[in-house]
């Protein structure tokens, strides 16, 4: 009789191990599968002398930061939980050119958020000979990528 009883007991459990283990929890993803990258580049420039009119390029390794909202690469963004921002940074090179070549994109609108950083530059005054430190500063533009799009947007400091 306990022989029985235990053979049910072990017969049981394994039933039980068997069901539970080939049961697959669903888990609800938003994401969609079509995720993938954009490019987004632009010619950054200020007017760093006053003595021509003449618009120059900032200085090499000036940094522009871009930021998009990762519920823009959800499918269906659920109300009431908060996505995260996703950063990226990159610096103008010598040609006064910068470029974000991975930015996440899907096949809808994501808006990329561009934050060029200030920079201190000793702008020329126009007699050629005086130089005023200055703080250059830029708005933030806003730009839309798809994925697989390249897009433009310059900078012009003040």
């Amino acid at each position: 009789m306990k022989k029985t009883v235990l053979s049910g007991f072990v017969l049981a459990s394994l039933l039980l191990i068997a069901v539970i283990s080939g049961c697959k929890k669903e888990e609800a993803t938003n994401a969609p599968s079509n995720v993938g990258t954009a490019t987004l580049s632009g010619k950054v420039q200020a007017q760093l002398d006053l003595s021509n009119t003449t618009i120059e390029n900032v200085p090499t390794g000036t940094k522009i930061i871009a930021v998009i909202n990762s519920a823009d690469l959800v499918t269906n963004p659920v109300a009431g939980v908060t996505y995260e921002n996703i950063s990226y940074e990159t610096n103008v090179n010598s040609s006064g050119d910068y470029t974000f070549t991975n930015i996440a994109a899907a096949n809808k609108d994501v808006t990329v958020t561009l934050y060029p950083v200030d920079f201190v530059y000793d702008q020329v005054q126009g007699d050629t000979i005086t130089h005023t430190r200055k703080i250059f500063s830029a708005n933030p533009p806003t730009v839309v990528v798809i994925k697989g799009t390249t897009k433009y947007s310059d900078i012009f400091y003040n």
